[in-house]
């Protein structure tokens, strides 16, 4: 079953670091080049790949959390999760056991390697994706007869959303903490629902039929990914426009089917 989406303001989370690796130099101070020998060549660095265009992630995502998004978020965007401290961090010290394998002074370098290149198999899993499909639950306003609108307060203006935790907590805590929520570009587009008086009673009733006075509604949205930036502390966003969207209600009966311009 698919979970709901909540709107709302943004979290707080755990940041993560890098550390830098020192290199050759101490080894070269004390071998100082001879004057008559050419310093050696500088290499150039290696080009550094660059990350696919928006129009080129064409993977599709159904009902993602927050582990999902996460993994998403570190697709899209410049950062790189220290994936050496993450492994470092999950099997204990000397002593503990890892996965059922006792940790000793033998083993334990091999079961980080194994235990990173685990972490960054769960980040390819997620690369490419490009367009998210989730529902996101909301209320229907009152109608404003003399705008003829009803108003989808899940896409107000301003609105962010959060996603489901993710039910295997392990792999949950496996990534440095970072809490990612969406933002909707186009999200006034879809908010405002222009309706005829007639049409708008009719939907009163439909809602009221089904013992559902307070309006909620459910909207399956498809959202095309634009783009991925930092918010203060661990908070991030992914940034998407909306494509199209079916609401309906609770029980699952259709009210509107909108398509909405990239």
């Amino acid at each position: 079953m698919a979970m709901v989406l909540a709107a709302g303001c943004g979290a707080d989370a755990e940041p993560g670091a890098t550390t830098p690796t020192p290199g050759a130099a101490a080894e070269s101070a004390q071998t100082p080049a001879s004057p008559l020998t050419a310093p050696p060549t500088r290499q150039p660095a290696p080009p550094v790949a660059a990350r696919p265009a928006a129009a080129e992630r064409t993977g599709v995502l159904e009902d993602p959390d927050s582990f999902d998004v996460r993994r998403i978020y570190l697709d899209w965007s410049d950062e790189a999760p220290d994936l050496d401290g993450a492994a470092g961090r999950a099997v204990p010290p000397i002593g503990g056991t890892f996965a059922g394998t006792p940790v000793n002074e033998f083993n334990r370098a091999a079961l980080v390697a194994a235990e990173r290149e685990r972490l960054e198999g769960l980040l390819d899993a997620r690369r490419g994706i490009g367009t998210l499909v989730t529902d996101i639950g909301g209320r229907l306003s009152d109608y404003d007869p003399g705008y003829g609108e009803f108003y989808v307060d899940a896409f107000a203006p301003g609105s962010r959303f959060s996603f489901p935790m993710h039910a295997d907590h392990e792999a949950e805590r496996a990534l440095p903490g970072l809490h990612v929520t969406l933002e909707l570009e186009n999200a006034l587009d879809a908010y405002v629902w222009t309706v005829a008086p007639d049409q708008a009673a009719r939907l009163i009733a439909t809602l009221e039929d089904e013992g559902n006075p307070g309006r909620r509604v459910i909207a399956r949205t498809t959202v095309r990914l634009t783009g991925a930036q930092p918010d203060a502390g661990a908070n991030r966003r992914l940034i998407g426009r909306i494509t199209s969207y079916v609401l309906r209600t609770p029980d699952g009966t259709p009210l509107r089917e909108v398509t909405l311009a990239p």
